[in-house]
C-alpha cells in the first residue's frame, strides 16, 4: 500500500474515528460485541501507511472517539475527570498505534500478526501503578458470548483481547481476496476451538451451594446517603434486610459505603452497635461498606472498608479497598504528589478524597463456606480476584456504588466485568450494586437475578456455589 492512495485527513481522521466508533459500538448498553471482530480493520490501514507522528496522531484520534464514546458517563461524577480519563488513555491509544506502525515498517507481513501480542502488552501496561485502568478492554466486549470466553479461565480477559484482534487480522487477510478459501477455514477455527471448549466447559454441572444469599440493593442516590445521614440510611436498609432475613437468607450483602459511617471507630461505636443489634436480632451475617478510621501518630488514616458482622458479635473483620480510584479517592502516587491533596478552587478540591489503600487480602468465614470481598474499582483488575482465590476465597462478593455513573451505560460496563472475574477463577460472583447492577454469577459466568438499575430490590439466592470447580486449566 501507499500513502498516495489515501488522504492524509482520511488516515489521520477518518479511518481512526471509524474504528473508535465501531469498537465502541460493541460495549454496553448495546448488544453488538461482534462488532469488536472488524473494529481494528479502519485501523490498519492507517498504522500500514503513517508513520512517526502521524501513527500517533491516528491512535490518538482513535483513542479520543472509542473512550469518549465509551467513558462519557464519567461527566456524571466530574467533567475535568472526564476528559483527563480520555486523553490519559487516548494518549496511550496513540503510543499502541506508534509503536505498531514502526514494526509493520520492519517487518511487513510479521509485524501485523504481532500486533495481537502487541495490543495485549499495551492493555496489561495500562493496569500497572497507581493510575491503573483496566476498564473497556477489548476482550470486555464478548461478556454475553459465554461459549467463547471460557478459555478466559486459563488466560485471562486479557486472552480474550488477543483473540479478538486475531480474529480482526483473520478477516483482514479474508477481505483482500488472496486465498479466501484457506482464510474463511482459518476464520472458522478461530471461533471453532474457543466454542468447542466453551460448549464442553458449559455443559458441566454447578456445584450445589451451601450458602443462603440475599442482595439489598437499596437504591439511595449517592449524594442523598451523604446528606441525611446515618439514620436516614439505616431505616430505609433495615426493612429491606428483614425481607431478606424472611427469603431464608443466612448472608445479606449491603452495598459498599452503604451506611455513611467510620467503623471500629471510637466515634460511631453507636452506629455499629446498632448494626450489630439488626444483626443478632434477625440472626444473620451481613456483608456491607462503610469507611474505616485509624488513627496514627503521624497522619490519621481513612479507608474505603467493608465489615463482616457475625450474630453474637466479635472482632468484626474488615477488607480495605486495595485499588482506590485516582483523584476520586486518593491522589496518585500520594508519596510524589502529595502537593496535589492541598489543591483548591471555588471550594473544591483537586483530589475528591483521601483514602488509603488497602494491602491484606482479608478472607471471611461462616458457616458453609469462606469468601472474600472486592470494593467497586478493585473487581476491574483481574489480578486482585486471583490474589482473593489464592487466598483461599471459595466465592468472591463485589459490591460497589455505581449510583455516581447516573443512567449511563457505566453500571452495566462495571457489571459485565464480574463476569469474567467469575470465568477466570471458576467462583461465583455475588454483586450487590447500591443502584445496580445486583446479581449473582456462577463459576461459568451465567447472570442469575439480574437487577435494573435505580429500583429497590432484594434478590435472593438458595444455593450460592462457594465450593470451587475443579481446577482445569486454572492460571497459577
Amino acid at each position: 500500500m501507499g500513502q498516495d492512495r489515501y488522504s492524509w485527513w482520511t488516515l489521520t481522521l477518518v479511518y481512526p474515528a471509524l474504528s473508535g466508533l465501531i469498537m465502541a459500538a460493541a460495549f454496553p448498553p448495546l448488544p453488538l460485541g461482534f462488532l469488536a471482530y472488524f473494529s481494528l480493520l479502519p485501523l490498519v490501514v492507517s498504522a500500514q501507511n503513517l508513520s512517526g507522528r502521524g501513527a500517533f496522531g491516528a491512535g490518538f484520534v482513535q483513542g479520543v472517539v472509542f473512550y469518549g464514546a465509551t467513558l462519557y458517563w464519567i461527566a456524571w461524577i466530574t467533567p475535568p475527570g472526564m476528559a483527563g480519563a480520555i486523553f490519559y488513555m487516548a494518549l496511550f491509544r496513540g503510543l499502541f498505534v506508534w509503536v505498531w506502525s514502526f514494526i509493520l515498517k520492519r517487518t511487513s507481513r510479521l509485524g501485523l500478526w504481532l500486533s495481537p501480542f502487541v495490543w495485549v502488552g499495551f492493555e496489561y501496561f495500562n493496569t500497572l501503578s497507581d493510575m491503573g485502568f483496566s476498564w473497556v478492554l477489548l476482550g470486555h466486549s464478548q461478556a454475553d458470548y459465554l461459549p467463547l470466553i471460557q478459555f478466559a479461565e486459563a488466560t485471562g480477559v486479557y486472552g480474550v483481547s488477543f483473540w479478538v484482534v486475531l480474529v480482526n487480522l483473520v478477516v483482514l487477510s479474508l477481505s483482500q481476496g488472496e486465498q479466501r478459501g484457506k482464510w474463511v477455514g482459518v476464520l472458522a477455527l478461530c471461533f471453532a476451538i474457543p466454542l468447542a471448549f466453551g460448549v464442553w466447559r458449559l455443559s458441566e454441572p454447578v456445584p450445589e451451594g451451601d450458602v443462603s444469599v440475599a442482595l439489598v440493593q437499596q437504591n439511595i442516590p449517592p449524594v442523598e446517603k451523604s446528606h441525611w445521614g446515618f439514620d436516614h440510611n439505616f431505616d430505609r436498609l433495615k426493612p429491606l434486610t428483614i425481607q431478606a432475613k424472611e427469603t431464608g437468607a443466612k448472608l445479606v450483602v449491603w452495598s459498599e459505603a452503604a451506611l455513611p459511617a467510620y467503623f471500629k471507630s471510637p466515634v460511631h461505636r453507636t452506629y455499629q452497635a446498632w448494626t450489630q443489634t439488626l444483626v443478632d436480632s434477625l440472626d444473620i451475617y451481613l456483608y456491607m461498606g462503610a469507611n474505616r478510621y485509624e488513627e496514627d501518630p503521624v497522619r490519621d488514616r481513612r479507608y474505603n472498608s467493608s465489615f463482616f458482622f457475625e450474630p453474637g458479635g466479635g472482632d468484626l473483620p474488615y477488607y480495605d479497598k486495595v485499588k482506590v480510584v485516582p483523584f476520586g479517592e486518593r491522589a496518585p502516587f500520594p508519596k510524589l504528589l502529595s502537593v496535589l491533596r492541598d489543591i483548591h478552587w471555588s471550594g473544591a478540591g483537586f483530589v475528591s478524597g483521601d483514602f488509603e489503600s488497602g494491602t491484606a487480602r482479608t478472607v471471611f468465614e461462616m458457616p458453609g463456606g469462606k469468601f472474600s470481598g472486592l470494593i467497586c474499582f478493585d473487581s476491574v483488575f483481574p489480578w486482585l480476584a486471583r490474589d482473593l482465590t489464592v487466598a483461599g476465597a471459595e466465592f468472591l462478593v463485589v459490591i460497589t456504588n455505581d449510583g455516581w455513573f447516573g443512567n449511563t451505560s457505566g453500571p452495566y460496563q462495571h457489571a459485565e466485568m464480574s463476569v469474567f472475574r467469575a470465568i477466570e477463577n471458576r467462583r461465583s460472583v455475588v454483586r450487590c450494586a447500591n443502584t445496580g447492577v445486583s446479581m449473582f454469577i456462577d463459576p461459568y459466568g451465567r447472570r442469575l437475578q439480574e437487577t435494573g438499575i435505580f429500583h429497590e430490590a432484594v434478590s435472593p439466592y438458595r444455593d450460592c456455589a462457594c465450593r470451587p470447580l475443579p481446577q482445569g486449566l486454572h492460571r497459577r
